[in-house]
């Protein structure tokens, strides 16, 4: 998953780029979790669980968002890979890999919200 995450960086960033933007850097944001957040690998799944819910939804959110038709077929790509991540995490928190046959679609301030938990 990280390595799927870091590519999805790269495709991201190269649009990014591409359209006269500056993608943003790690560097860039203060990181923190909620306690206990990584106390065992249940945590750890149940953190994965919040977290890729959250960007399969941005991702999808984009999709329909986005004006040009080029970019629209990278991004549910990565959404697709985004769901993937998902089953796995959900599965190893004790859930059912296969539960919702239309995840939502998240807007940029749904998205922005949802993350708001994790920066500061």
């Amino acid at each position: 998953a990280r390595f799927n995450e870091r590519e999805h960086y790269k495709s991201v960033a190269g649009i990014l780029s591409g359209a006269g933007q500056t993608p943003a850097l790690a560097a860039d944001f203060d990181f923190s979790y909620p306690k206990a957040s990584f106390s065992s690998k249940a945590a750890i799944a149940k953190l994965g669980v919040k977290l890729e819910t959250t960007f399969l939804g941005t991702y999808l959110g984009a999709v329909g968002a986005l004006q040009t038709n080029a970019l629209k077929q990278p991004v549910a790509r990565i959404a697709a890979s985004e769901a993937e991540h998902l089953g796995v995490l959900t599965q190893l928190a004790g859930g059912a890999p296969f539960e919702l046959s239309f995840p939502e679609a998240l807007t940029i301030e749904e998205a922005s919200n949802a993350l708001d938990v994790y920066t500061s």
